[in-house]
């Protein structure tokens, strides 16, 4: 589970506390749901949603290294939308 504090008025974060650690598996399947566009809403509330969840993904990655490549796979795999050959991270076993 991941806690944290948005600071809505000044539209800041917080850094999160990780306080349940997702196993490989449970890390790819948030990875898989977050909005990996949420800087491009127009609501600034998507905006703030979206920057809370990427700062959770990062924490879990900071207190497991391992997770790292889970994280960056889905980063890339989102940042190259424009190719067709693309092929979506393999999720990893229980």
């Amino acid at each position: 589970m991941v806690t944290g504090k948005l600071d809505v008025t000044l539209g800041s974060l917080v850094a999160p506390e990780v306080s349940e650690e997702p196993t490989p598996a449970k890390f790819y399947d948030l990875c898989e749901r977050h909005d990996w566009w949420y800087e491009m809403s127009d609501d600034h509330r998507v905006w703030l949603a979206g920057g809370a969840a990427q700062a959770a993904l990062v924490a879990h990655t900071k207190k497991n290294p391992a997770l790292r490549p889970i994280y960056d796979a889905w980063s890339e795999y989102h940042g190259d939308y424009s190719n067709p050959a693309r092929t979506k991270p393999e999720r990893p076993a229980e």
